[in-house]
C-alpha cells in the first residue's frame, strides 16, 4: 500500500509542476503588433491578397503588398520560410470549404487572433437572398442541396442557434421539462417475472393491485421478494407491514426476511369472494422490500416454491408486482418494460403526433431506455390509425423504447409555428425561416456545412507526430454532428488532434458547434487545451479517444469555461476520458451540463483511463437531463487499480431528471440517482481527497464494487437520501474512509448507505470522521431510522467503525446555500486533524491563463 501511495504522490508531483509555475505567473500585458515586416510572422485578412507577401498587417498605400487573404496561403509561407511561424489573423469571419488540415510540415506555426479583434472560422455557409412569403414566413432557394447534398440540422442567426421546426414547441418558461410529448404502452400490460418494484421502503408507501379469484374462500397470500433489512429492524419486517382487500381491515404480514435472492414465502390469509378486488399493501413502519410477484392459492398445503400446481380443484392466481394499479409511494421504482417494448417502433398519445405530408423525414429526438442518454431516431412511416410511428432499424436505436420515454418531433415543414424556427425543405431546395426580428438579414444566417474546422493530423502509426501548433484568440462556430453516431460517445468536433504532441489551444471560444469542441486520439500526448470558453455546442466539450496503444496521454485540460453543452446529444462530458492516461484536468469551471463535468472510462483491459487527475475544479448544476451519473464519474469495468486522482474540486447541485410511466401516469422525476463523485463499475485504486461536495441527488459520493480506493479529508453535505453511498459486493475490499465531514438536514436521509449485501471487509480503514445532523448527538446515536449499513450511529461503532469519530457540530458555514466552507475556528482541524481546503486556488481564478469571464 504504501509503495502505491509513494508512485502516486511522485506522479502528482510531476504533472502538477508545470501547471503550477502557470499559475503562479502574471498575466502579459496585451501585445502592440509592430507593422514592420519580420521573419517567421505572416498576417492573414479578409481584405487581404494570396499574391502579396503576407508580412504587413495593412494593405500599403500602393495596395502592392499586404496580408494574405488565406489561411492555405499562410500555411505554404510557413513552410516555404522553414521557422517557428507565427499568423496573425485580423478581424471577420473566415468561411471554411473545408477542413484546414496541419500536418507535420506545419509543426512550429501559430495561429492567433489579432490583439482586441473579433475573429471567427466558420464551418458553415452564409444563406443570403431571401424572399418575403406569405403570413411571417421567409424563403431562401439553396440548390447545393441537390448539387453538393448539403443537408443541415442547424441554422444560427446572428450569434443564436435557431430551433428547427418541432412539436411540441420549446417551453421557453421551462426548457427541461416543458415541451416533450411521451411514449404510451404498446399493448396490453404484461409482467414478467425477475423484473420487480424496489424503492417502496418509505414508512407510509402503499400499493395496490387489481386481483380476480374465481371462488369464494380463503387464500394464502404468498410474496416472491428480496429484502435486505437493517439489522434493528429485527429478523422479520412483516409485521411493519400490512395487506387490505377493499378496504376491509388490514392483517399484519409475516415472513419477510432478510434475503439476497427472489424467494416466495407465505406473508398472510385473506378472505376473497368471487370476482376482482384491489388489494392494498401498506409500508406502515418502514421496511427494504424488492417485490417481484404475488401469489393467492386456497390450497391449504400447496408451496408455489416447492411444487409446480395447487392440488386438484384448487386454485393459484399470480400478480406481477410491477402491474401497478395505484401507488403512494415515494421513491418507488417500477420497470417500463412491463409492456412490449421495441427500438424502432412505438406508441403515442392521440395528438403527440400527426400526419405530416410536406415533411421529407420526420425526427425524433427521444430519451429511450432508462434516460441515461437521449438518441435521434428517424421516421419511416406513422400510422395514425393506431398511433403508431417505425423509425428506421439502423437510426441511432441503440435502446429499447419504453412508455414514459419523453420525446419530441422535429424536421416537420407542418410544424413551423413559432418565430425562430425554421424548416429545409429537400424536395424544393428550399430554407423556410420565421424571424425573430425584421433585420435578421443584417444577423447573418449560416448553416454548417463542415463536422471539422481545423485537423491536426500526424500519423502516429508511423511515429510521424504533428508538434508545436498554437491556435489562439479565435471563434470555432458552425460545425455540423453525424447522423448515425453512438449515443453513449458521441465523438464529432471541431478541431481534431490526432498525432498530435505539444500543441497549444488557447484562450479560443467554441460556440454554435454540432459536436464537441475538441478531440484528441491517435497518441497524442503533451498538449494544452487552456483557457477557453465551450458554450452551446451540440455534444461535449473535450472527448479523448483510442484503446491502449493509440489512447492520449500526459494533455492538459486548464482554465477553461464550459458551460451549456449537450444542446444535441446529452450523454457527453464537459472533459469525456473515453480512454486516455495522465491526463490534467485543472482549473475549470463547468456549469449547466446535461451529464458529467468530467469522466474518466476504463470500459476493459484494452481501453482504460489511468493515473488522470482532476483537481481545483467549480462545478455547478450537472446531470440536468439524465439519470444514474455524477459531476465526476469513473468506471473501472476492467477491476484494476487506476490511479485516478479526484481532488480540492467545488461540487454543487448534481440533479438527475427522468421521465417514465407509472401508476399515477407519465411525468418526471428529479432529483434522481446522480451523484457528485461516482467511482462506477467497480472502480479501483483512485484518491478522493479535498473535495467539497454539496447538495447532491443521490448524494456526494457512491462507490459501486470497488477495492483500494482512498477517500480521505472530504467535506460531504446536503445530499437528499445520502451523503456517502456505498455498493458491496464480493470484490470490493480494503477500501479506506477518514477523515472526512459529512452532514445533512433533510428527513429521511442517512450518513453512509448501503446499496447492495453489507459486508465488513469493505472498508480495510473507516475512523476519524465527523457526522453531523439537524437530529443532535442523542439521535444520531440512538436513532430508530438507518443511518449507517448496521442502523444508527451506536450500532455502527459496535461493529468496529467510527470509533475515533466525532457526532460534533463541524460548523460549515457559507456566503450562498451550499457553500460548505469551514470557519477558521471550525473544531473539525484539532479534532480530526482535517486539512483545509485551498479554495484561493479552486475554478478559474486559480490559474493564470483561464478564461476571463466578461
Amino acid at each position: 500500500m504504501k509503495t502505491r501511495n509513494h508512485r502516486l504522490l511522485f506522479f502528482t508531483f510531476l504533472i502538477l509542476l508545470p501547471l503550477t509555475l502557470a499559475t503562479a505567473a502574471t498575466a502579459p500585458p496585451l501585445e502592440v503588433i509592430d507593422p514592420n515586416p519580420v521573419r517567421g510572422r505572416f498576417f492573414v485578412a479578409l481584405y487581404g491578397n494570396d499574391e502579396w507577401s503576407g508580412k504587413i498587417p495593412e494593405p500599403n498605400a500602393g495596395r502592392t503588398d499586404g496580408p494574405f487573404k488565406t489561411f492555405k496561403q499562410a500555411q505554404t509561407a510557413h513552410r516555404a520560410d522553414n521557422v517557428a511561424t507565427r499568423i496573425i489573423v485580423r478581424q471577420g469571419t473566415y468561411y471554411f470549404s473545408e477542413p484546414f488540415v496541419l500536418g507535420i510540415a506545419d509543426s512550429g506555426s501559430t495561429y492567433e487572433a489579432y490583439p482586441r479583434e473579433r475573429v471567427v472560422i466558420s464551418g458553415g455557409r452564409r444563406i443570403k437572398e431571401w424572399t418575403k412569403g406569405p403570413g411571417n414566413v421567409w424563403s431562401a432557394r439553396i440548390p447545393e442541396v441537390m448539387t453538393d447534398k448539403w443537408i443541415f440540422r442547424q441554422l444560427r442567426v446572428g450569434d443564436v442557434l435557431q430551433p428547427n421546426a418541432r412539436h411540441p414547441n420549446v417551453d421557453p418558461l421551462d426548457p427541461l421539462e416543458g415541451g416533450w410529448s411521451f411514449v404510451v404502452p404498446s399493448g396490453q400490460m404484461k409482467g414478467a417475472f425477475k423484473m420487480g418494484i424496489s424503492k417502496i421502503q418509505n414508512p407510509g408507501d402503499w400499493i395496490e393491485w387489481s386481483v380476480t379469484v374465481p371462488r369464494d374462500g380463503e387464500y394464502r397470500v404468498f410474496f416472491l421478494y428480496n429484502a435486505q433489512n437493517p439489522r434493528q429492524l429485527g429478523p422479520d419486517v412483516g409485521p411493519r407491514m400490512s395487506l387490505s382487500v377493499d378496504g376491509s381491515p388490514a392483517v399484519k404480514l409475516k415472513n419477510i426476511r432478510n434475503t439476497t435472492r427472489n424467494v416466495w414465502r407465505e406473508t398472510a390469509k385473506v378472505t376473497m369472494r368471487e370476482g376482482t378486488h384491489i388489494v392494498r399493501w401498506s409500508n406502515d413502519e418502514g421496511g427494504y422490500l424488492n417485490l417481484d410477484a404475488l401469489l393467492f392459492t386456497n390450497d391449504p398445503v400447496w408451496n408455489p416454491g416447492r411444487n409446480r400446481a395447487p392440488a386438484a380443484g384448487r386454485v393459484a392466481v399470480t400478480v406481477q408486482a410491477e402491474i401497478v394499479a395505484k401507488h403512494g409511494c415515494k421513491e418507488i421504482v417500477i420497470p417500463e418494460g412491463k409492456t412490449p417494448t421495441y427500438k424502432n417502433q412505438f406508441k403515442f398519445k392521440f395528438g403527440d403526433v400527426l400526419a405530416y405530408p410536406k415533411s421529407l423525414q420526420p425526427e425524433y429526438h427521444m430519451f429511450a431506455g432508462n434516460g441515461d442518454a437521449n438518441t435521434i431516431l428517424y421516421q419511416q412511416r406513422a400510422d395514425m390509425r393506431i398511433h403508431a410511428v417505425q423509425v428506421e432499424k439502423s437510426s441511432n436505436a441503440a435502446q429499447d423504447i419504453r412508455p414514459g420515454n419523453r420525446f419530441f418531433v422535429s424536421n416537420i415543414m407542418e410544424g413551423l409555428d413559432s418565430p425562430g424556427e425554421w424548416y429545409l425543405d429537400l424536395k424544393r431546395t428550399t430554407l423556410y425561416y420565421w424571424p425573430t426580428a425584421l433585420n435578421f438579414q443584417e444577423d447573418g444566417i449560416v448553416a454548417p456545412k463542415l463536422d471539422r474546422i481545423i485537423h491536426i493530423k500526424g500519423d502516429a502509426s508511423k511515429n510521424e507526430f504533428v508538434q508545436d501548433i498554437t491556435i489562439k484568440g479565435m471563434i470555432f462556430s458552425d460545425t455540423t454532428y453525424s447522423r448515425h453516431f453512438n449515443i453513449f460517445l458521441p465523438s464529432d468536433a471541431a478541431i481534431w488532434l490526432s498525432g498530435a504532441r505539444k500543441c497549444v489551444l488557447e484562450g479560443n471560444r467554441f460556440v454554435n458547434l454540432g459536436g464537441n469542441a475538441i478531440r484528441l486520439e491517435e497518441q497524442s500526448s503533451e498538449n494544452q487545451i487552456i483557457g477557453n470558453e465551450i458554450a452551446h455546442v451540440g455534444q461535449g466539450g473535450v472527448i479523448l479517444l483510442g484503446d491502449n496503444e493509440t489512447q492520449p496521454k500526459k494533455n492538459v485540460i486548464a482554465g477553461n469555461w464550459i458551460h451549456h453543452i449537450g444542446a444535441v446529444l446529452k450523454h457527453v462530458a464537459g472533459v469525456y476520458c473515453v480512454s486516455a492516461s495522465e491526463t490534467h484536468v485543472a482549473h475549470n469551471l463547468f456549469e449547466d451540463l446535461p451529464r458529467y463535468a468530467i469522466s474518466f472510462k476504463s470500459l476493459n483491459a484494452r481501453s482504460y483511463s489511468h493515473n488522470n487527475i482532476a483537481e481545483y475544479n467549480d462545478i455547478y448544476r450537472t446531470c440536468l437531463e439524465t439519470v444514474n451519473g455524477a459531476a465526476i464519474e469513473t468506471t473501472g469495468l476492467h477491476k484494476l487499480d487506476t490511479g485516478n486522482i479526484i481532488q480540492y474540486n467545488r461540487i454543487i447541485d448534481t440533479i438527475g431528471r427522468v421521465s417514465a410511466a407509472g401508476a399515477t401516469g407519465v411525468g418526471f422525476r428529479k432529483p434522481a440517482l446522480s451523484w457528485g463523485i461516482l467511482l462506477d463499475a467497480y472502480s479501483s485504486g483512485t484518491r478522493v481527497r479535498g473535495n467539497e461536495v454539496g447538495g447532491n441527488a443521490e448524494g456526494g459520493l457512491c462507490v459501486t464494487g470497488g477495492r483500494n480506493n482512498r477517500i480521505e479529508n472530504n467535506i460531504f453535505a446536503n445530499g437528499v437520501k445520502h451523503q456517502v453511498l456505498f455498493r458491496p459486493d464480493s470484490f470490493s475490499q480494503n477500501n479506506t474512509f477518514v477523515r472526512n465531514v459529512l452532514q445533512f438536514s433533510l428527513p429521511g436521509g442517512d450518513f453512509i448507505g448501503s446499496g447492495g449485501r453489507w459486508s465488513n471487509r469493505f472498508f480495510e480503514s473507516c475512523d476519524n470522521n465527523y457526522f453531523w445532523a439537524t437530529l443532535g448527538v442523542g439521535q444520531i446515536q440512538n436513532a430508530t431510522v438507518p443511518l449507517t449499513p448496521l442502523g444508527n450511529f451506536e450500532k455502527w461503532q459496535a461493529g468496529g467503525f467510527d470509533k475515533h469519530s466525532f457526532i460534533k457540530n463541524p460548523q460549515l458555514t457559507g456566503p450562498v446555500e451550499n457553500d460548505l466552507r469551514l470557519p477558521r475556528d471550525s473544531p473539525v482541524y484539532s479534532d480530526i486533524n482535517f486539512e483545509a481546503l485551498p479554495y484561493q486556488k479552486i475554478g478559474l481564478k486559480g490559474f493564470a491563463k483561464s478564461w476571463k469571464k466578461q
